[in-house]
């Protein structure tokens, strides 16, 4: 019967592919989805395809190590003095991939949860002879960690990333510790998480996205130093009080920050700005008048460059600065309130406020409807020829603006697509 059916394998017609041919296939078939179970799914088809799949090493460069508190019985012995044996099919499992990757490009996912400091040593061991070729690393402790067990970790290692262009890490800790990055590095993308205190080589250069939450305005005001070179940044941190340092982004398009008062400092170094996505925008135009002429200056320039503009205030004014954003093409909001409606409306206007706007995307959620009914909509849209409307109701589109056509669209889950999506989409 076996040699029946390994016959029935020879004779399958897609064996009679070469075997690079078969290779490229199972690359691309699992370039979305490279998850341990996908890729074993292919080496359990038939002995052939396994032999293929163990000599490619591209369908193990993906390598996800996650330990918890509860996998405890995977490990014996308490004390770390007491050299605790460590028997885990999760590390097994990664051992295995780490040899069959063989010298290419890696990605490394490391996430431990509340598990010995001993544990966390023997993950390193594992993992740092293969950092030399780490094409992305994510490090992810448990908030609850302790600093020591993220010096297990940072800073890491002079001389050993040679391939590194995204760095992720995710530490709890506190305001009170502190924490090293450690070499160089060269980032294409670079993603910190944690309240601790971080400091960074001088020579650390960042050249495409950075991405910071729940970051003190130490590690912050750190890596905007570094940020020359970037794209966009996103800094999801909230309330601190200090001036940030002298800023240099000549190179960002996107930028996306929380409430706090150095945003005026970040906005007005950034005279390329595309994207703006600032919680409390309000505020930002009402504290125009307040600051030194230079600096309102330079801030009202990058607003005019502006190509899209993303509200997350409840109550939106900008009545006194609509017409600066002359190049304003997009607007995302969660809501309209009258003030918008009413500026957005009044084409009599001199100048007229957002002239360029060609998009407007209202984020409505659940039954929340507009309190006012549908009738500014179309006095809105009537008002402005070239506007395109585009709303997001999970409960289907409301029938009140059929009469609109392809002028107001419903698309679901509208949040999720991104401002390129929708441009391509709508505008191209």
């Amino acid at each position: 019967m076996t040699s029946m059916l390994e016959s029935n394998n020879t004779f399958c017609h897609i064996n009679h592919l070469p075997a690079e041919i078969l290779r490229e296939i199972f690359v691309l078939g699992l370039s979305d989805n490279t998850s341990s179970k996908r890729t074993r799914t292919v080496s359990f088809v038939c002995r052939y395809w396994r032999l293929l799949a163990l000599e490619e090493c591209r369908l193990w460069l993906e390598i996800s190590i996650e330990l918890r508190l509860s996998d405890a019985p995977c490990w014996s012995g308490t004390d770390c003095q007491a050299a605790p044996v460590i028997q885990s099919a999760e590390l097994e499992r990664a051992a295995l991939w780490l040899s069959r990757s063989k010298g290419a490009p890696l990605i490394l996912s490391i996430s431990l949860d509340r598990v010995p400091e001993y544990v966390h040593q023997y993950v390193k061991d594992l993992v740092s002879p293969h950092y030399h070729r780490c094409k992305r690393l994510e490090l992810i402790l448990d908030r609850s960690d302790t600093v020591e067990n993220a010096r297990i970790w940072l800073p890491l290692p002079d001389s050993t990333f040679d391939h590194l262009d995204e760095l992720y890490i995710v530490t709890g800790l506190t305001e009170r510790d502190r924490l090293d990055l450690g070499p160089p590095l060269t980032l294409r993308r670079l993603h910190i998480s944690t309240w601790a205190a971080m400091s960074f080589h001088p020579g650390l250069r960042l050249t495409d996205e950075v991405l910071m939450d729940r970051s003190n305005f130490e590690t912050v005001s750190g890596v905007l130093k570094h940020c020359r070179d970037v794209k966009k940044i996103n800094i999801q941190s909230y309330w601190w009080f200090d001036p940030l340092p002298a800023l240099s982004l000549p190179t960002l398009e996107e930028l996306t920050l929380h409430l706090h008062p150095s945003r005026h400092s970040i906005i007005r170094n950034a005279p390329n700005l595309r994207y703006l996505d600032c919680r409390g925008l309000s505020a930002t135009l009402w504290e125009l008048r307040e600051l030194d002429k230079s600096t309102r200056s330079d801030i009202l320039r990058v607003f005019s460059g502006l190509e899209v503009l993303v509200i997350q205030d409840p109550d939106f004014h900008a009545s006194g600065h609509a017409a600066c954003f002359e190049s304003l093409r997009v607007m995302r909001t969660h809501r309209l309130n009258d003030d918008v409606i009413r500026l957005l409306a009044s084409s009599s206007s001199v100048p007229l406020p957002f002239p360029a706007l060609q998009l407007l995307v209202i984020h409505w959620g659940a039954s929340v409807w507009y309190r006012n009914g549908y009738q500014p909509l179309f006095e809105l849209l009537w008002a402005r020829p070239t506007l395109n409307l585009i709303f997001d109701f999970c409960n289907g589109p409301p029938p009140e603006l059929d009469c609109l056509g392809n002028r107001a669209q419903f698309v679901e889950n509208l949040w999720e697509m991104s401002t390129e999506e929708l441009l391509t989409r709508f505008l191209c």
